[in-house]
Parts: structure tokens; C-alpha cells; sequence
């Protein structure tokens, strides 16, 4: 394999680092096996980096395409911390810290952005005895914040938690939860926090009623929300009302 552009020499085709070595696909000790059996092969020599080379030394699968997702998936999970800091820490924030910690929040978000760039690379354009070539690479996949459309995690998970008032690592896990959704983590984020706040105002409405009509907390509680079950309607305040009418001023 040669690259067709020039800013392309010697440039690993699995992550884009300096080309170091050859990989081959397939390995050079299953060659014979693909031959005799004629399954799908490329018969290619990779330029590639010591790392990629090294991740895919006990690889047998044939295809450049495929050797280059499994160095990507090897490289995003050896630097996933490094990965996780980029993604949950910018610049302007790691200058607050004291200076310790800002040298190595500062080495993580440098160490993560190139991993994430790395993991993320889509090969190039390349010959082979001539004829021009370029592996068929899975489109990027947009990642959208309520119909507004991001490349990279890191850019979306930044809008998203500075728009929707939510913290980046809490939102970054609701993702995950969420089936990689940020609309669905942000409502439920939001939601459960609105849920929150609403028992907070529930326990103190009806303690101050409890108090003020010499009545059981517990009782009070358990009937208010039975009213509102029964009736969505009802707000707390009108719950209160009814219990009063219904149950205590009798």
C-alpha cells in the first residue's frame, strides 16, 4: 500500500501516526490458509505504527478495513482515561486548578485529545500495484443535542451540558444509560430532579399541615399523594384542601 497524497507518507493507515513498520492482512503466518481456502482477503502490506502493529500481532482477520477498526477499539480502550479527562475537562477550567494538578489534568486532556483523534481516523486514499484505492470507511455518525449536530462526543457533551444546565459527568453517564441518547439522558436528568424537588415540597407542605391540624405526617402523606393518584390534577396545595374538608374539619 502507498499513499496517493503526499501529506499521507508514511503515515500509519490504522490511527495516522508517523509509519514505522508494516502490518499485512492478512498475517503473514495465515496467508497460506486464506489461499488454499479462497476466503475474502486483502493481501495488502499496512504502513503502520509500532502501537497498531503491536495491538494486532495476534489478529487473523484478513481485511485491512477490519484490522483497522480493531487497532481503533484497542487504542480507545487503552487511553480511555486520558479519554475521559479531554472529554470532561477544557483548557480554561484546568488553569483554575492548583498547579500540580492543572500539569496533569493539562497531560490527560493533550494525551486524550490525541487518542480520541486517533481512534477516530479514517485512513486514506492509497495504491496498490498501481491502481488507486480507499477502504470503505463507515461514515461518521452525527451525534445531535436536540436537533443540533456534533462530529465529535467531546463538543457535543460540552453544549449539552453548559445549554441544559447538567453536570458532564453525570451527563456522560445517563448517555451511556440512555441508549447514547443526550435528549433522552437531559429529561431525565431534569425530570428526576424536578421529582426531587416536588418531594422536598411534598414532605414540607404536609409536615406544616400536620402541625397545624394536630395530624399524623405519615397519614397526611399517604392520603395527599392517593388524591393527586386518583385525581392528576390536583396539586399539593388542593390535596391538602380536600384532606382538610374531607377527613379533618369534620
Amino acid at each position: 500500500m502507498i499513499a496517493v497524497k503526499g501529506e499521507n507518507f508514511n503515515t500509519c493507515f490504522y490511527c495516522g501516526c508517523i509509519a514505522t513498520e508494516f502490518d499485512y492482512a492478512p498475517p503473514k503466518k495465515y496467508a497460506d490458509f486464506y489461499i488454499e481456502t479462497r476466503s475474502e482477503a486483502d493481501f495488502y502490506q499496512v504502513p503502520s505504527c509500532k502501537e497498531c502493529c503491536t495491538a494486532l500481532k495476534q489478529e487473523k482477520s484478513a481485511l485491512v478495513g477490519e484490522r483497522g477498526d480493531i487497532a481503533k477499539r484497542k487504542i480507545a480502550k487503552k487511553y480511555q482515561k486520558a479519554i475521559h479527562v479531554y472529554q470532561m475537562w477544557n483548557e480554561d477550567e484546568a488553569q483554575e486548578l492548583d498547579y500540580n494538578l492543572q500539569k496533569c489534568v493539562q497531560a490527560g486532556i493533550e494525551l486524550g485529545r490525541e487518542s480520541s483523534k486517533r481512534s477516530q481516523f479514517p485512513g486514506f486514499e492509497f495504491e496498490v500495484d498501481g491502481e488507486k484505492l480507499k477502504i470503505s470507511n463507515i461514515p461518521v455518525k452525527m451525534i445531535t443535542v436536540f436537533n443540533k449536530e456534533f462530529s465529535d462526543f467531546r463538543d457535543a457533551l460540552e453544549f449539552a451540558s453548559l445549554t441544559y444546565r447538567v453536570p458532564k459527568a453525570k451527563l456522560k453517564d445517563l448517555f451511556s444509560e440512555n441508549n447514547n441518547s443526550f435528549e433522552i439522558a437531559i429529561e431525565s436528568y431534569h425530570t428526576k430532579i424536578d421529582k426531587n424537588l416536588s418531594d422536598k415540597q411534598l414532605k414540607k407542605l404536609c409536615k406544616t399541615f400536620s402541625k397545624a391540624h394536630k395530624q399524623n405526617v405519615d397519614f397526611v402523606m399517604r392520603t395527599v399523594i392517593y388524591y393527586m393518584e386518583q385525581d392528576n390534577s390536583l396539586s399539593i396545595e388542593l390535596a391538602l384542601n380536600k384532606l382538610y374538608m374531607e377527613r379533618v374539619s369534620k
